[in-house]
């Protein structure tokens, strides 16, 4: 098996970008709540529809590199899959030009 570190990369990109989702998400989620107690104990006026789009505007950087952290994990995969199903083919062919000459 070569290129260890390449396909544990690949892992550690997936499971980053899950964890981004669901920390990203839990802290859009508590952007929603939090805005009105914050505003309210320090007197400041905050309408809801502001923290409702921070959160949104939030939630869509987190999405943004969910698709990012995720797609590089699987780009790397799928070089791998490239890779493992092109080798034998290549061989195959290497072989049969090898007992034609």
């Amino acid at each position: 098996m070569n290129y260890r570190v390449l396909r544990v990369l690949a892992s550690v990109y997936k499971i980053i970008a899950w964890i981004i989702l669901g920390a990203g998400s839990i802290i859009a989620i508590s952007m929603l709540f939090s805005s009105n107690i914050i505003s309210s104990g320090l007197g400041i006026p905050v309408t809801a529809g502001a923290s409702i789009v921070t959160a949104l505007i939030f939630e869509g950087f987190i999405l943004l590199q969910f698709i990012f952290f995720l797609g590089l994990g699987e780009l790397i995969s799928l070089v791998f899959d490239i890779n493992f199903n092109t080798n034998p083919v290549a061989s195959k062919e290497r072989d049969d030009i090898k007992s034609v000459a």
